[in-house]
């Protein structure tokens, strides 16, 4: 009881209320959004600087750890940190976040990480972000079309062995923008062959702009904020580096050599038989797998250049396919890996084929051999490799 006979209120269990200020102005605010921002009267900001910012009045923003700090993660780790200490001193906060809670939004990770630890309920509100303004503008049906929503700041890494289409948050410098452009020309063969990527800037706002550009001029179209994103659509098949720098050679060679210019698959057929058969004198030279070890480097030395001259009949035969329209080297690389995977149901499962219990070598040859029959009973085709 207190001096005056009256019951202490109870203080406030530690809350925080995480509510998102939506892609644009505060005409997209979420009425929860709305309610949320109105009865709680301790109110923070990740950042003041977005248009609808001004919704919450009075609140604090952490714009300032920003000029001290030297990476955004220590921003945010400081920004949860004194979240955490606000709500354990004053019972219950309101914290506003650029977008939506859920997307893209670091502190929101972490504090829903640490704060159990400490004794803070955290309460996100769901609300609207980016990505819903892009998909109507755009007119992509995200699901239908398997669009994959990646980190500009991280786009080399996600896009490895993608093709997309993508949508790219986090484009809010044209560094950025510069980055993404280098990376789509290095994930491809030929960059000429890249699509038009579209810009998406201030969508919401009066200046809002949506447009699509070479890819070439990504950082020279707009100058990108935070309110800044890209849609790449579906890449080309990527070819490495190496394969398209001698995939290009024998373009050069097809055109400007008179021999190779003349020849069909026909006049090839007895190359692939010559180069297969030095390659298989070269391996004996290698001498038995006990005596890798010692292998003279001449001998290997000659054992990768007959390996390069099989090669070179795979890669004159994928040719002279291009040259009449029947497939591309893309396609033969692509075409190996499926039925690589399909061969092995042991590593790869599929609900088709019951692989039983595979405990050595034989049983993977058998298994290769079960599925060579299906394949050949369900095409009606002769013997396949």
């Amino acid at each position: 009881m207190s001096p005056t006979g009256e019951q202490p209120a109870s203080s406030p269990r530690p809350r925080i209320l995480v509510v998102g200020l939506g892609p644009s102005d505060p005409g997209l605010l979420t009425a929860a959004t709305v309610e949320a921002i109105a009865t709680t009267p301790h109110r923070l900001l990740r950042t003041a600087i977005h248009p609808a910012a001004s919704a919450v009045s009075g609140a604090e923003s952490f714009d300032h750890l920003y000029k001290r700090a030297g990476s955004f993660a220590e921003v945010y780790e400081e920004v949860v940190t004194q979240l955490l200490k606000r709500a354990l001193d004053v019972g219950e906060v309101l914290y506003a976040v650029p977008g939506s809670p859920a997307v893209a939004e670091h502190t929101v990770e972490l504090l829903l990480a640490r704060a159990p630890g400490v004794g803070v309920t955290v309460e996100v509100v769901p609300a609207l972000s980016f990505a819903d303004l892009a998909w109507v503008r755009l007119g992509v049906d995200p699901l239908a079309d398997t669009v994959t929503l990646i980190d500009g700041h991280r786009f080399t890494d996600d896009i490895a062995g993608r093709r997309g289409p993508f949508l790219v948050a986090q484009c809010h410098s044209n560094l950025i923008m510069s980055d993404v452009k280098l990376a789509l020309s290095e994930a491809v063969a030929d960059p000429s062959e890249l699509p038009e990527i579209t810009i998406l800037h201030h969508l919401g706002l009066p200046d809002e702009r949506v447009v699509s550009v070479n890819w070439s001029k990504l950082d020279q179209s707009v100058l990108a904020d935070h309110l800044t994103s890209l849609y790449v659509p579906e890449l080309p098949r990527q070819v490495g580096r190496a394969a398209h720098r001698l995939w290009t050679l024998m373009q050069h060679l097809r055109v400007a050599c008179p021999w190779n210019a003349e020849q069909t698959v026909r006049s090839l057929a007895p190359f692939a038989i010559e180069e297969a058969h030095e390659l298989v004198e070269a391996i004996g030279r290698l001498g038995d797998p006990e005596s890798y070890a010692h292998v003279a480097p001449d001998v290997v030395t000659d054992y990768r250049r007959e390996l390069g001259d099989v090669l070179y009949q795979v890669l004159f035969h994928a040719m002279v396919a291009h040259d009449e329209g029947w497939f591309s080297f893309e396609d033969v690389i692509t075409g190996l890996h499926d039925k690589l995977v399909y061969r092995h149901p042991h590593l790869f499962p599929r609900t088709d084929f019951d692989t039983g219990a595979i405990t050595s070598s034989d049983d993977v040859v058998r298994n290769w051999e079960r599925i060579k029959a299906m394949e050949r009973r369900q095409s009606g085709a002769g013997p396949q490799e």
